[in-house]
């Protein structure tokens, strides 16, 4: 047969008939071509990591976070119950104040359980309740506020007698008026 113009099929320095040379894939010879990608290989090169690896790290930071959502969440549930304590706590010590509580802390546990027994009531209502049926916890009637002048002319004081200012410090009972009495029988201004 004759000889056709061009490269030899047969020449070894060409390399065109074996197997995998220039880029031509056979089976079984497990060489794939330069341009075959990456990813596709599945060989996890810089080129392109595996899928798999990727979405598994994926699902893992998903649940890492999720769980971490979690613990958030349980926190802000928690302080959020301990300000709802705390705002209850004050506004039974204001209440209980203004209703002239002796002993305000062993008062409140009360006024909490009367709170727990009927959680419809108001702080208010609570505390009148435990005022009614346990009237030895309070004073009578709370003092009516007195208004007092920041100061007192001389004028005004010097009205005053000895025996109206001991008077009125015996029916008041307030100390300041007692000392007052006092500077007065001794002739101090």
């Amino acid at each position: 047969m004759p000889s056709l113009p061009g490269p030899d099929l047969g020449d070894p320095d060409h390399g065109a008939g074996e197997p995998g040379a220039r880029g031509i894939t056979t089976p079984g010879s497990g060489e794939s071509s330069p341009e075959a990608p990456a990813a596709a290989r599945g060989d996890g090169t810089p080129d392109g990591t595996d899928w798999r690896t990727r979405a598994l790290a994926a699902e893992e930071r998903a649940s890492q976070l999720e769980q971490e959502l979690a613990v958030a969440t349980a926190a802000i549930a928690d302080v959020r119950r301990r300000l709802g304590e705390s705002e209850r706590r004050s506004e039974i010590d204001r209440e209980l104040t203004r209703a002239g509580a002796i002993e305000t802390e062993s008062v409140s546990l009360l006024v909490e359980r009367e709170l727990e027994r009927t959680p419809t009531s108001d702080v208010a209502s609570a505390v009148a309740e435990v005022r009614r049926r346990k009237p030895v916890l309070f004073d009578g009637d709370p003092p009516p506020r007195r208004v007092r002048p920041w100061s007192m002319s001389p004028a005004a004081e010097s009205r005053e007698t000895t025996g109206d200012i001991a008077t009125l410090a015996r029916e008041t009972g307030d100390r300041r008026l007692l000392m007052k009495y006092l500077r007065a029988r001794r002739g101090e201004p």
